[in-house]
């Protein structure tokens, strides 16, 4: 009896034991390790990824690194995929002066497992480069102004890969329907004041007239400020029959970097880093009303939908200075 009664004890003992927690980065036992931050900058940070552990019963489908603004970020997120279980890498595309939560992932017999967490700060950027900024929008997953103004674009398009590669890091453009805008935005140079504008984007075609960026009333002379591919080839400044074609080349499927700037009474444009044209007009000066910003369209007229020149690609990154940069601001954008 007492030998029954011992047995039913250690049986019970058995049952109530917890069952084994599986250490954070070790799905299925493989070790998935996030390599500590380093070279940390004001748009870029180096990590990586390394696996051990992996036995032949595992199989790795993918991996690499992800990082975003919220605690324990996923794929869902910024990502970078690595072709090896054990690699480095130059995180891109950051936002100065934020905090970032990095972790190592990977798909493991079809499941994802997430390394260890890291979080980091990037630095405040180049002050050349943040004075007179009075719109930023780097489209890293949201449609946010990270600049001062606040403001605030609507969500309509698509998140992307950006410029450098990375996932989500940009909005792509359906041609059809898709547009970020804002009415009546706060600090935009108006009238015939200084400005620069600096766009990056990325045309899935050339065959028609597609705006990439700009504000303003497209009904006015010379009061909107639109850049925009053209129909059979080249890019032009709208300012709503007062335009400039500055380029005559097509850039269909390759990211490009727009810089045009106006110190009052010359516009010059930049392309991917270089001056390419110049256009003097001091005799017919601008009257800009920046009472609609917009990215991927033309707003018209809000109140009645006449939204028209959809743009059909990727776009990123776009800045509004209320001052003319230099050449070597310039060629600094160029490399962000």
């Amino acid at each position: 009896m007492k030998q029954g009664l011992l047995i039913i004890f250690i049986c019970l003992l058995f049952s109530c034991e917890k069952d084994p927690v599986i250490p954070e980065g070790k799905g299925n036992f493989v070790d998935v390790q996030t390599l500590a931050l380093s070279n940390i900058q004001d748009s870029r940070a180096t990590t990586g990824i390394a696996i051990a552990n992996l036995s032949t019963q595992y199989a790795v489908q993918e991996r690499g690194v992800c990082w975003g603004f919220l605690d324990s970020p996923t794929v869902s997120d910024f990502y970078y995929p690595a072709s090896a279980n054990n690699a480095s890498f130059t995180l891109t595309d950051l936002i100065p002066g934020q905090k970032y939560f990095v972790r190592s992932y990977a798909k493991i017999n079809g499941i994802y497992t997430y390394g260890n967490q890291r979080e980091f700060m990037t630095t405040l950027a180049n002050s050349g480069l943040n004075n007179g900024l009075v719109a930023f929008y780097p489209l890293n997953g949201d449609t946010r102004d990270y600049s001062s103004s606040g403001n605030a674009l609507s969500s309509g398009a698509t998140k992307t890969a950006g410029r450098r590669g990375v996932n989500n890091t940009a909005y792509s453009f359906n041609g059809s329907n898709q547009f970020l805008t804002l009415l009546n935005p706060k600090n935009l140079p108006s009238n015939n004041a200084a400005y620069s504008m600096s766009m990056w984007f990325k045309a899935s075609i050339w065959s028609r007239d597609m705006v990439i960026a700009g504000y303003g009333p497209a009904n006015i002379p010379a009061a909107c400020n639109y850049v925009k591919t053209l129909t059979n080839q080249g890019l032009m400044h709208n300012h709503w029959s007062f335009d400039r074609t500055f380029s005559s080349g097509t850039f269909a499927n390759l990211w490009t970097h727009i810089v045009v700037t106006y110190d009052g009474g010359t516009e010059r444009y930049y392309l991917n880093g270089q001056l390419i044209h110049t256009w003097p007009h001091l005799t017919s000066p601008l009257f800009i009303n920046p009472s609609v910003l917009s990215i991927g369209a033309r707003v018209v007229n809000a109140s009645t939908n006449d939204i028209r020149e959809y743009f059909s690609g990727s776009i990123d990154e776009l800045r509004i200075y209320n001052r003319a940069l230099s050449a070597a601001e310039v060629s600094a954008l160029n490399t962000l």
